[in-house]
């Protein structure tokens, strides 16, 4: 097995070079997730070693300003336990990921009158 990418996405598995499926990468979605809302990765260190040290250790903090839903969702994806970590389709089902399409539907409903009043228009 050979290790590549980006230190500070690689999952615990994967840095101690055991089997690693959909869980590692839900991983790194918990890492992008975090960098994304931040502005950092969660692991980030001034060294790869250290940052390599983090991750083996789960060590991250959450800031004080993101929401409880976000929090959970971000704790749950970086669980240093890939039996343990959420899987694909309770992230789908995640109330952050939920309240987040509810709150776009009706920009989508309002966006599919308007392509229908332009059809019209256009006949």
């Amino acid at each position: 097995m050979t290790m590549c990418g980006t230190p500070n996405y690689i999952s615990p598995e994967v840095l101690e070079r055991q089997p690693y499926g959909l869980e590692s990468d839900l991983w790194s979605l918990g890492c992008i997730l975090f960098a994304l809302l931040t502005g950092t990765p969660p692991f980030e260190c001034p060294s790869v070693q250290d940052t390599l040290l983090k991750i083996r250790k789960g060590k991250f903090q959450l800031p004080d300003h993101m929401s409880e839903a976000v929090q959970d969702l971000v704790s749950k994806l970086l669980n240093s336990d890939p039996n343990s970590r959420i899987s694909i389709q309770d992230v789908v089902d995640h109330p952050f990921l939920s309240e987040y399409m509810n709150s776009i539907k009706p920009k989508d409903e309002k966006m599919e009158k308007l392509k229908s009043q332009i059809d019209v228009l256009d006949k």
